[in-house]
């Protein structure tokens, strides 16, 4: 498939205030595209309206359409099975039109809605690996979520949500396994390279508990394909890159993850959902303190090419806020019980985000930009951050 850079509509600009969810813009460039082939428009509760500002406008040019080119209705279908795992299509807006390669392109809308913990990116892109049938390893037998009073349609809605959250979770290995290949590159400080590692080792766990919640609200097991990592992983060990990859994924992808984790954990009462939201949350914090540190750290190494590019980052971190699927009416009589299970409605999700991007985000970000940050000190200290938020 071929994806053309399209230009995002919609929402405040860098460096905006944030005050309300409707104002939270998305990252720079092209949309978020998966290596996944699952249909983020034609299942998993992909009901996108654009109302989140996460809106961006692309031509894309699905593989294997035969000649002559289908219309635009006709190809709807097509172009939703290759967008990403991340992306519901909003509209088909024109084509079909010829590339030179001879492919079928059609100018598309497409709405960003995933929040999920930190992604493996490549050229600005998330990959992760395909969700398959079979456990293939992957599913902890002792969570076991209570799904006797659920009805078919949440099991559903249940089973997308935590499988979503699971492919995730996996992808987020590779990114450590990189992060920490980066930190060797850069000359970091062998404490910075254990916690990459061991993150990721946390990040097996997640994903393993992630893919138990979804075997079993799907009711058969669900597991991930091979990772389609090819020849992904470059490292260059610049510190300056090191610096905003890490601010970028980590820094606010992970600490907003931390707080959507600790948000679900507050509503939650399934025992066995509380027990893996619990541990994600937790560790998910420990994550996001790493990140902190590790652009600390970069910045006391590289001067002040890095650390204007870390302010960067920071002037437009709302752009780095993805928006969250918009609700499916009939699942409003199972909001409750959806609640319980582990999944929030939109407006919930959405005031939880821009809430962590405004009291825990940006103070830290000012913390970390004050002059001369100590090396390797964590300006954000999140802690206990999950216990204080239950309710």
């Amino acid at each position: 498939m071929i994806i053309d850079e399209g230009e995002g509509v919609g929402g405040s600009g860098p460096g905006s205030a944030v005050s309300t969810a409707d104002s939270v813009t998305p990252a720079q460039g092209p949309m978020v595209a998966s290596a996944t082939a699952v249909s983020a428009s034609t299942g998993g509760g992909c009901i996108g309206t654009g109302a989140g500002g996460n809106v961006f406008q692309e031509t894309v040019c699905p593989d294997g359409l035969s000649q002559p080119c289908p219309s635009a209705g006709e190809a709807t279908p097509v172009i939703a099975s290759y967008l990403g795992f991340c992306d519901c299509l909003l509209s088909v807006d024109g084509g079909p039109s010829i590339n030179p390669n001879g492919s079928c392109c059609y100018d598309v809308t497409v709405e960003v809605i995933c929040v999920e913990g930190r992604p493996f990116l490549v050229d600005r892109e998330t990959i992760t690996a395909r969700a398959e049938g079979g456990a293939r390893g992957w599913i902890d037998e002792a969570l076991t979520p209570d799904t006797k009073d659920l009805s078919a349609a949440a099991c559903e809605a249940l089973a997308d949500r935590w499988t979503r959250n699971a492919l995730f979770e996996h992808a987020s290995i590779a990114s450590f396994g990189r992060f920490a290949l980066d930190l060797l590159a850069a000359g970091a400080p062998a404490h910075l390279i254990e916690a990459a590692h061991a993150a990721a080792i946390d990040e097996v766990g997640h994903a393993s508990m992630a893919f138990a919640m979804a075997s079993a609200y799907r009711g058969e097991p669900v597991g991930p394909s091979a990772f389609p990592i090819g020849g992904a992983v470059t490292v260059s060990g610049d510190l300056k890159s090191l610096a905003v990859s890490t601010a970028i994924e980590g820094c606010i992808g992970e600490t907003l993850a931390a707080v959507m984790a600790a948000e679900e954990l507050a509503r939650a009462t399934d025992p066995a959902v509380r027990r893996a939201l619990a541990l994600i949350a937790e560790e998910e914090a420990s994550h996001a303190e790493l990140a902190w540190r590790a652009v600390s750290w970069a910045m006391s190494m590289g001067g002040d090419a890095v650390r204007e590019a870390v302010e960067a980052v920071f002037s437009g971190a709302a752009r780095h806020v993805p928006t969250v699927p918009s609700d499916d009416p009939s699942l409003a009589p199972f909001t409750s019980m959806l609640a319980a299970h582990g999944r929030l409605d939109r407006a919930t999700a959405r005031a939880a985000l821009v809430k962590g991007l405004d009291e825990v985000v940006l103070p830290c970000a000012r913390a970390l930009l004050m002059p001369a940050p100590r090396a390797s000190a964590s300006p954000c200290t999140m802690g206990g951050y999950a216990r204080v938020h239950e309710v």
